[in-house]
């Protein structure tokens, strides 16, 4: 992932974050925490882009952790797709989601990721 940060292609580098959250999520292990960070992080990446494929994507992996749903993370992962997808092209993430100024992170609701 390191390297893949240095890529000056956020759609990519928020698509490749989404598939490896969709592998997570498919082979039916339990590490909803990693699916969520990775679905979370791809999610800010693409903040302020209209990036179809990663859309599609999320909507994915929403439908293949709905079942849990008592889990917060998948909870909030869910609202914040969905703000996402209706806003987030808009602009900026929302102002409760943003970390210290320049800290280079967003945090949603529970979760901290680097953008």
């Amino acid at each position: 992932m390191p390297q893949l940060d240095t890529m000056k292609a956020p759609g990519f580098r928020s698509v490749i974050r989404l598939d490896l959250a969709l592998a997570l999520a498919r082979q039916g292990r339990l590490e909803l925490d990693r699916v969520c960070a990775l679905a979370t992080e791809a999610v800010a990446i693409s903040w302020s882009r209209a990036v179809a494929s990663a859309s599609n994507r999320a909507d994915e992996l929403l439908a293949i952790t709905r079942t849990h749903g008592e889990v917060r993370d998948v909870r909030e992962l869910a609202a914040f797709v969905r703000e996402w997808q209706r806003q987030g092209v808009r602009g900026r993430l929302p102002a409760d989601s943003v970390g210290a100024a320049g800290s280079g992170k967003a945090s949603w609701p529970n979760q901290e990721v680097l953008l």
